[in-house]
């Protein structure tokens, strides 16, 4: 868990970009951009035109960042034949506990 400003100045929404990577799988990088906070707008009845255009957005108040951020996990390879056939290898760890009992062992 990471915990990072929504403001990235004075009227500016904090932008990043987030790198998943795990062994067997795919690397992914995912933006993640802060929107207008829905508070912002109780200042048109409790904060005034000063928590609107001076307190809120000096102080980033203005701003939010989603609470969870999500990647896809990707395989590493897939290998698919002419008849439509496909094996993907990934990660065992990375498949649900209840999918895992449906794998089949090569050997």
């Amino acid at each position: 868990m990471v915990t990072l400003p929504a403001s990235s100045g004075y009227f500016k929404a904090a932008k990043y970009q987030i790198e998943f990577s795990k062994r067997g799988l795919a690397t992914q990088n995912v933006p993640l951009t802060a929107d207008i906070d829905g508070w912002y707008f109780g200042n048109i009845l409790f904060g005034g035109p000063i928590g609107m255009l001076i307190v809120d957005p000096a102080t980033g108040a203005m701003w939010k960042l989603p609470d969870n951020v999500n990647a896809n996990a990707s395989p590493i390879a897939t290998l698919s034949s002419e008849n439509g056939k496909a094996i993907k290898l990934v990660d065992k760890n990375s498949i649900p506990a209840g999918l895992q009992t449906q794998l089949i062992a090569l050997r």
